[in-house]
């Protein structure tokens, strides 16, 4: 049991977990701008699952397809800041809450254009950080 222990704390010494997980966004978002399915399907955790904001679940397979479809529009426009940025106590695990904006559409779901809070999680694994969840709560149009 102790050595597990000193295991998992050497394998976090040196880390900067804000950057690589920095990283780790830049470089899915730019896999999906280029419609990488390969690399996203490498940054994508197999149990991941999007719940839309039409309450409808969306696999690991469907948010793929959806990003690399020749049909899809909307990542020249996709826009995320980055509002609260939570790490768990051994920060292996992250609940990122940010403002999204998206103009454009995904076949099969039609126009996302629109403004949305963005709730995602991310979990380091042994080949990374991860993309495990995500919810898109579409806001209010001001009246």
């Amino acid at each position: 049991m102790v050595r597990v222990k000193v295991v998992g704390w050497l394998s976090r010494a040196g880390r900067d977990p804000e950057r690589e997980l920095r990283e780790f966004k830049a470089r899915f978002e730019r896999a999906s701008r280029e419609k990488d399915r390969a690399t996203l399907d490498g940054m994508i955790h197999p149990d991941f699952s999007m719940v839309t904001p039409d309450g409808d679940v969306v696999s690991k397979r469907g948010v793929i397809e959806g990003i690399v479809s020749p049909g899809s529009t909307f990542m020249p426009t996709y826009d995320r800041k980055e509002r609260t940025t939570v790490f768990t106590a051994g920060r292996d695990t992250v609940r990122e809450i940010a403002d999204l904006s998206i103009g454009g559409k995904i076949p099969g779901r039609g126009d996302l254009s629109g403004k949305y809070t963005h709730s995602a999680i991310f979990i380091r694994t042994e080949r990374g950080w991860q993309f495990y969840g995500n919810t898109l709560t579409r806001k209010a149009s001001a009246a």
